[in-house]
């Protein structure tokens, strides 16, 4: 049965691909293929009838040479015919495309025959090596060339005999050639079935990448717009799938980060009294201090009420620069907030801090995820949080203040001198960090317009040298 199969698909090998998407992309294929080889083949063969005449015809001679000249003309005529028919898209627009093509070989083929008997020296095996060489042109299947090739011969028949050729020579002659024929075009069955393979390839490589695409897209949803971007740059710029990339992205590492801590005073007891609190206040709150993160290249954690972030690019700068402007930001939507809110209002303090942590997921790559940093200015942030609590520091500490380490504020001062941060001594105030008693001073830096103004320009400056750098660079 097998057998049989092979058999019937050698013979119409386009039979493959009935059924399936590709059989109208393979005979567009195939057409194009034809073209190019046409529109090299036909005005070769016209230079080559023309350049005949010169060369041999008239040096032989062949007599008489206005018959030879009439012969050869007429054949580069056709030659150059099927050229230019080739050339016009809209005459080979058709499923007929072929037949001038196979009409002008048939005819080359036939006067090959034909100079037999009008020049007996010719070699004979001239006229069938046209044959092979027409089949090469038409480029059809195996069963069609061999047509092709013995109606061609039969043609060529009484021309051999009038010539005098013995029958016997004849028949080797045209058994051969049938077989050169049947050799050379028997690859027309295997370059379908490497096309079908290579299209069902593509097929299923289209698939994963689709299914890639989807599962990226769902996987970006659940996951901080920052380590969506360095996904997004793993998978197109290192050729990773997104499994890879994001346990490269995420994979544990140890940087020095600015961390933002902040959390709502008094929620349990606003949730209390105000049913609606939570619903209309706390999470369109969060939502927007999530979105100030995020824009400035943030990572956040939701936990409750408490908005924490950590900021993790490979300059502490640039770093310091991003959590600096989101916290601004997150105590400017705070008070945004606030506007369209009736009662409780929501009573936030933001903290930012920066050291050495270690970021990623600290999880596993199942239900058990956690994207967030461990470390000193995370541990610090949660123990100065409380202090802010406390009663003797109620009077410094305003909602809109952002209360620096010491770290932070030392890299603001160094790059924005005209910042006007004040240092908060806690020594004199009889107070201490719990677990971080040695620390005796912390920073305060108004979340004001003019400040938030300050940092842009700054970052706008520097954008702007390293674009100029860069342009020098290249020039």
């Amino acid at each position: 049965m097998r057998f049989f199969e092979r058999t019937v698909l050698s013979l119409f090998p386009t039979m493959a691909l009935e059924g399936t998407p590709w059989l109208s992309v393979w005979k567009e294929k195939e057409k194009r293929h034809f073209l190019k080889v046409a529109q090299i083949v036909f005005p070769v063969a016209a230079v080559a009838y023309i350049a005949h005449y010169f060369f041999f015809d008239r040096a032989v001679p062949l007599e008489p040479l206005s018959f030879w000249l009439t012969f050869r003309l007429s054949m580069a005529a056709i030659a150059a015919g099927c050229f230019l028919f080739y050339c016009i898209p809209r005459l080979h627009d058709n499923a007929l495309y072929k037949l001038p093509a196979v009409l002008a070989c048939g005819i080359f083929c036939y006067f090959q025959a034909r100079v037999l008997v009008w020049y007996v020296s010719d070699v004979y095996f001239y006229a069938f090596a046209f044959v092979i060489a027409a089949t090469l042109i038409i480029r059809t299947t195996m069963l069609m060339s061999v047509l092709f090739g013995g109606v061609t011969i039969t043609l060529m028949w009484p021309s051999f005999i009038e010539a005098g050729l013995q029958p016997s020579l004849l028949v080797s002659a045209a058994i051969f050639s049938l077989v050169a024929i049947v050799f050379i075009r028997s690859n027309y069955s295997a370059e379908v079935r490497y096309f079908l393979a290579e299209q069902s390839n593509l097929s299923s490589q289209r698939e994963i990448i689709e299914l890639n695409i989807e599962f990226a897209e769902r996987l970006r949803s659940f996951l901080p717009k920052e380590i969506s971007r360095r996904l997004e740059n793993y998978v197109s710029q290192r050729q990773m799938t997104i499994l890879q990339a994001a346990e490269e992205v995420l994979k544990p590492r140890t940087r020095t980060i600015s961390c933002l801590f902040s959390d709502i005073r008094g929620f349990t007891e606003s949730t209390r009294t105000n049913r609606d609190f939570v619903e209309e206040g706390v999470i369109p709150n969060v939502k927007e201090c999530t979105r100030e993160i995020e824009d400035n290249r943030g990572i956040p954690r939701k936990i409750g009420d408490l908005v924490f972030a950590y900021f993790d690019s490979m300059e502490i700068t640039e770093n310091v620069i991003n959590s600096t402007l989101a916290g601004i930001g997150v105590i400017n939507q705070n008070a945004l907030t606030n506007q369209t809110l009736s009662a409780n209002k929501i009573r936030r303090y933001v903290l930012v801090a920066s050291g050495e942590a270690v970021v990623g997921n600290l999880g596993g790559f199942d239900s058990s995820v956690e994207i967030t940093a461990l470390g000193n200015p995370v541990n610090f942030l949660a123990r100065l949080d409380d202090l802010t609590k406390s009663p003797k520091l109620s009077n410094i500490f305003r909602e809109d203040h952002l209360v620096l380490d010491n770290t932070t504020a030392m890299i603001l001062e160094n790059i924005y001198p005209q910042l006007m941060i004040t240092k908060v001594d806690l020594k004199q105030l009889d107070s201490q960090i719990r677990d971080f008693e040695e620390v005796e001073v912390i920073y305060t830096l108004e979340a004001s317009a003019s400040n938030r103004d300050i940092i842009l320009r700054g970052v706008e400056k520097t954008a702007a040298n390293e674009t100029f750098i860069d342009v020098a660079a290249s020039a």
